[in-house]
């Protein structure tokens, strides 16, 4: 039977599946990467750059006119200027910003943890509930067999005595 294989932990219930353990990993999680991603915006940075530009030549043929600077791009010595380097990005000083931001973070993180903590303290709590009921309810179906099985006794007994006549109730 399946309700006494329940009751007695044979098949386990499933707690993680609940609806509210399931949101409060989901909001842990959320808090974990808002944590690092914060902390990898406060990293400092290294950019590698490549530009291209034109190169017009030394010489112009009339600096004045607009339509020479298309013309002069086209000159035998026009060309390509490119340039490339590194870039280092670090903040020195922020006002405190990003440690606040990093506190904020790890109180939202913690207080998500102490939320998925008592959602599972809850499903756990109502699970044993149900298991109580479960076996209460189990108890109940067994003494209403028992009570069966005895009316089917004192009515056979019935029986026998009146087919005698021996029967006292009428």
């Amino acid at each position: 039977n399946s309700i006494e294989s329940l009751a007695h932990g044979e098949a386990a219930i499933n707690t993680g599946s609940s609806p509210n353990i399931l949101k409060a990993r989901m909001n842990v999680e959320q808090k974990e990467i808002a944590l690092s991603l914060n902390k990898l915006a406060d990293a400092p940075v290294l950019n590698l750059f490549l530009q291209t530009g034109p190169r017009y030549p030394a010489v112009r043929t009339d600096s004045s006119d607009p339509v020479s600077s298309l013309t002069d791009l086209f000159s035998k010595d026009a060309g390509i200027n490119l340039s490339f380097g590194l870039a280092f990005n670090m903040d020195i000083w922020d006002g405190g910003v990003s440690k606040s931001s990093r506190e904020a973070d790890l109180i939202s993180l913690s207080i998500a943890r102490q939320n998925l903590e008592e959602s599972n303290r809850e499903v756990n709590e109502n699970r044993k509930v149900l298991l109580g009921k479960l076996k209460l309810l189990e108890d109940k179906i067994q003494l209403l067999k028992t009570n069966i099985e005895y009316d089917k006794y004192l009515l056979q007994r019935e029986i026998d005595l009146r087919e005698t006549g021996s029967s006292t109730n009428v």
